[in-house]
């Protein structure tokens, strides 16, 4: 519309412009930005100095800020507004919330990329190591069985996790190590003495009970890569599911069945496991017991009798079928009479004479 006059009485034609707001936006942030742009529109920035800043207040109005000038097309703005967003982020909740909105409102993809890295790093504590050091600090700690060497270590990993982009680089770090993609965690250590690699799958088996999008990746990793660098690695890797892995309450029923599945490809190489940890299946979580006492069957043969035990109780507490009675023992009635032993006791037929 026109209208209005000015101080002389002439009449002064007025531009009106209608801009609808999203919901919920106060006109308050179109205010703001039509100011930013006023002190502008003279050239009073550049030619007398005049300086203007964003004040930080919290990541919604930021971000109001930025949605409003998006639909605006004020692309002269976006540099400055995705440094303000950037200013406002400062917990890890802000920087979830920054990356939802982005993708709700299909923000410019250059403030999005902007925006994004910077929070990422600028969320990202100055003290932590970077990629470079942690490949270091893992491949001297594989020279030694220190325990105080590894929980720093675990110490480095754990902190590093709080952080997206740290997060995702510990998981690469990790897996390339057990893939052998920095050599063999068995390097040759400057003493001839090394456990390292045992601490090593130990962390890798910690690392992934809580991550499940990189468990297969890095289970199929210790048995297909690691389990060929050294004689002495399966022994290890034994050691490490069962007192890092299976005993974790919280894997599931598939998450088990892939680390049997994977354990039991090498059936020349388990006697390490019946004599160690056969006296131990009995005291592993549902999951792992179910799935380890099916995983044994096609090795029943070279398995000993605490495995066996193991076994058949097992199979004793499976679901029997609707309406069938569950057959209770190693043989039911009709069968140990065609062997000739009746329940509780044990009867030799005489020689013939």
């Amino acid at each position: 519309g026109r209208g209005g006059e000015d101080g002389a009485g002439s009449s002064v034609a007025v531009e009106r412009v209608r801009v609808f707001l999203p919901i919920g936006c106060p006109v308050g942030v179109l205010r703001a930005l039509l100011g930013r742009l006023a002190a502008d529109s003279d050239g009073a920035v550049a030619e007398q100095g005049l300086g203007t800043v964003w004040r930080v207040t919290d990541l919604t109005g930021a971000l109001r800020l930025v949605q409003v000038a998006s639909m605006l097309q004020l692309e002269e703005l976006m540099p400055e507004l995705a440094t303000l967003v950037r200013e406002s982020v400062t917990t890890v909740e802000d920087l979830a919330l920054l990356e939802q909105t982005c993708r709700r409102l299909q923000l410019p993809a250059a403030v999005r990329e902007v925006a994004d890295l910077a929070v990422r790093v600028s969320l990202e504590p100055a003290g932590l190591p970077d990629e470079a050091q942690v490949r270091g600090m893992i491949a001297s700690a594989l020279l030694t069985a220190d325990g105080k060497v590894w929980r720093v270590v675990q110490k480095v990993i754990d902190r590093r996790e709080a952080w997206p982009r740290l997060a995702s680089e510990n998981a690469v770090i990790l897996l390339a190590f057990a893939t052998g993609i920095h050599g063999s965690i068995r390097a040759t250590p400057h003493t001839g003495f090394f456990w390292g690699s045992r601490d090593f799958l130990y962390l890798v088996c910690r690392y992934i009970r809580g991550r499940p999008e990189f468990f297969n990746a890095m289970v199929s990793a210790m048995f297909d890569s690691v389990y060929s660098m050294d004689p002495e690695l399966p022994a290890e890797i034994i050691d490490a599911v069962f007192k890092e892995l299976l005993v974790h309450e919280g894997l599931s029923f598939a998450q088990c069945e892939h680390v049997i599945a994977k354990l039991m490809q090498r059936e020349d190489q388990l006697e390490y496991l019946f004599h160690e940890w056969s006296g131990v299946f009995p005291t592993l979580p549902s999951n792992a017991r179910q799935t380890l006492s099916r995983g044994l069957l096609p090795t029943v043969g070279k398995c000993p009798h605490a495995a066996l035990d193991f076994v058949l109780k097992e199979l004793e507490s499976a679901p029997s079928s609707p309406g069938r009675p569950l057959v209770v023992g190693w043989a039911s009635a009709p069968v140990q009479r065609l062997l000739g032993a009746w329940p509780g006791s044990c009867r030799r037929r005489a020689p013939r004479r």
